[in-house]
């Protein structure tokens, strides 16, 4: 495939998060994010749990781009 007909690593990103429930997932963590400041957790224990549901969309979105990008290759 020539490279002027791959799709930009950015767009393929954005594809991934431009989604409602990985929105929702988003405004969760940051309001747990907040609920734990609230709460007077500081430290280690205030950011784990809100860290985590980042950290599973940013590897969902690594497979979701990486599964884009084999079957652009393929086609």
């Amino acid at each position: 495939m020539a490279l002027a007909e791959c799709t930009p690593f950015v767009k393929l990103v954005l594809k991934q998060i431009d989604d409602l429930l990985v929105k929702i997932l988003n405004a969760a963590a940051i309001r747990s994010f907040f609920l734990a400041i609230m709460n007077g957790d500081s430290g280690f224990t205030a950011l784990v749990e809100p860290s985590v549901i980042p950290l599973i969309l940013a590897a969902n979105a690594a497979v979701g781009v990486d599964h884009g990008n084999k079957c652009e290759e393929s086609s």
